[in-house]
């Protein structure tokens, strides 16, 4: 008879342990098999404890056109409904009649403008675009390309940009070296007096009297 209310105990005990609630951290108590959100993470109430997998991570949100859009969330770009999928954009693909969809996942309306590179481009509708014909890249002094909007540094070591297809230097001679004459640091050109009387010009790191009035 002993071992028969041993047994019931012990199964009792089982069933009460399977049975039994959670206190959770944000003051809450859950029954047992009740969902439990922490950072985003579906949780669940077993056996008195709140078991959770491995890593909590919240899904992603996306940014689409300067708007920060939920995981989950959706929104009309156009004629097509667009999705955030943690951090991913999942738009339709359908031709839009009044607007185009251009570059980085950006949606315009009809006749509207933009850039690439130094070409215009209009958008004519259902993603058609039209774009003027300029050419943009840049050749050096050695006859390499140059990309619009990269620098590079001429044979005067002056830096040097390609903008729209034309080159932009920095004058003067950036090549030449500046002095160090008397304890006193020349730039390229400069001048100095020395003892009142002696003047002296920097000329490609080499200070050069260029007059003498100490007569």
């Amino acid at each position: 008879m002993l071992c028969v209310f041993v047994v019931l105990a012990a199964v009792s005990a089982v069933q009460s342990a399977s049975l039994a609630g959670c206190s959770a951290d944000d003051g809450n108590y859950y029954r047992s098999g009740e969902t439990v959100i922490f950072s985003c993470t579906e949780c669940v109430c077993q056996s008195g404890k709140i078991k959770c997998p491995a890593e909590l991570v919240c899904p992603a949100n996306c940014h689409y056109q300067g708007t920060e859009h939920e995981h989950g969330s959706s929104w009309l770009a156009g004629c097509n409904t667009c999705q955030c999928d943690n951090g991913v954009i999942i738009c339709d693909e359908k031709q839009c009649p009044d607007s185009c969809n251009v570059d980085m996942g950006m949606t315009i309306k009809k006749n509207e403008t933009f850039k690439r590179a130094c070409n215009t481009c209009t958008c004519e509708g259902n993603d058609n675009i039209s774009c003027t014909k300029k050419i943009c890249s840049c050749f050096d002094n050695k006859g390499e390309e140059v990309e619009n909007g990269d620098y590079y540094k001429d044979e005067n070591c002056n830096q040097c940009v390609c903008r729209d297809g034309k080159i932009v230097c920095a004058s003067g001679n950036s090549c030449r070296k500046g002095c160090f004459f008397s304890n006193i640091s020349l730039t390229d050109g400069q001048k100095t007096t020395i003892d009142g009387c002696l003047v002296f010009e920097c000329n490609d790191g080499n200070p050069i009297l260029i007059n003498d009035i100490c007569g």
